[in-house]
């Protein structure tokens, strides 16, 4: 099988009482964020349906990724926080 899909966050805004707390370090406005995942594998019955195979291969790439943390005071803000990429395989056997 194969799957590619695409999915998105939309912009959102922190608080003005964030942005203050912050000393101008964050800024009210957030930027969408926006992820494509990649997807490609099987599953396969072996030796006389005496064993069972599952291989994935599957990638993303995350772009402008939101991220929450807190700042002094426990003050709760987002930020975008760049872009993130990653990729692996995955088997199992049964």
């Amino acid at each position: 099988y194969v799957n590619v899909a695409r999915g998105f966050r939309s912009g959102t805004f922190n608080n003005a009482a964030a942005v203050a707390a912050s000393a101008g370090t964050v800024g009210f406005e957030v930027a969408p964020d926006q992820i494509w995942s990649y997807e490609i594998g099987g599953k396969f019955n072996l030796a006389s349906n005496r064993l069972y195979l599952e291989l994935v291969a599957y990638r993303f790439d995350w772009d402008g990724i939101q991220l929450n943390y807190t700042i002094a005071g426990g003050v709760q803000v987002i930020r975008n926080a760049g872009d993130v990429n990653g990729q692996g395989l995955e088997a199992v056997l049964n």
